[in-house]
């Protein structure tokens, strides 16, 4: 009686050990956890999109540094960024994956805290006036680490800005105004002429613009009325 009474103490002294040592192995993979250094004080970031490729990076980082390498994997996620959209009632769209490009693994060597900053190159696109996202994530990390649930992803917002042909005058590149067909001939008691320019200096003064000399072959002056057929700007 006595021979079994020790057993069972020892089989539950042994049952508690496994327990503790499997709880702690559990607890040391959940207090070193892998997330982007970026997504720790912002979860987005709005980057511009012009005419060349974009680069922009993100940053693999361990709570802390272990003996071993940690590989950690990368991908674009459209369920990231269609959560991000209900929760903030925004409108983003999915960027293609076509126009992105990048490594879909990073590793944090052993010893390290941090892997090498991972490129990830976009290539131009029009927007047509419509925003788009990147939605960046840790898919998986390989190792005895685990990755932080709200820091293991990271949008990049993409912002494209309006480029409109404007004209640029010179003193030999003139904006001329006249009939294409037959003379205008608007008889007008007054008359005004308004632009928006917009002008790095001005070789006489900022009325210097206008060439009055020219108007005289477009406008007719009698007592009561101009007669306008049309008229010049030139840069003095």
């Amino acid at each position: 009686m006595k021979t079994k009474f020790i057993i069972g103490v020892f089989a539950l002294g042994l049952l508690a050990l496994v327990n503790t040592s499997c709880e702690n192995a559990e607890n040391s993979a959940i207090d070193n956890l892998a997330y982007f250094t970026e997504a720790s004080s912002n979860k987005l970031k709005s980057v511009t999109l012009k005419s060349e490729e974009l680069t922009v990076a993100l940053t693999v980082r361990l709570a802390k540094a272990i003996e071993t390498d940690v590989t950690a994997t990368i991908d674009i996620d459209e369920a990231v960024l269609n959560d991000y959209n209900a929760r903030n009632e925004t409108t983003y769209k999915m960027i293609d994956a076509s126009q992105v490009d990048f490594d879909k693994s990073t590793v944090v060597l052993a010893g390290n805290i941090s892997a090498k900053p991972l490129n990830i190159h976009v290539k131009p696109f029009n927007m047509n006036g419509a925003q788009y996202a990147i939605p960046v994530k840790i898919a998986s990390v390989d190792g005895p680490v685990g990755k932080a649930e709200a820091s293991s992803q990271f949008l990049f917002i993409l912002d494209q800005p309006l480029i409109q042909p404007v004209p640029k005058f010179g003193y030999d590149n003139k904006m001329k105004a006249e009939p294409t067909d037959e003379n205008w001939g608007i008889e007008l008691p007054n008359y005004t002429l308004e632009w928006k320019c917009k002008m790095d200096g001005f070789r006489i003064n900022n009325q210097a613009i206008l060439v009055s000399l020219l108007l005289k072959n477009y406008i007719s002056v009698s007592e009561t009325k101009f007669t306008v057929e049309g008229f010049i700007i030139s840069y003095r």
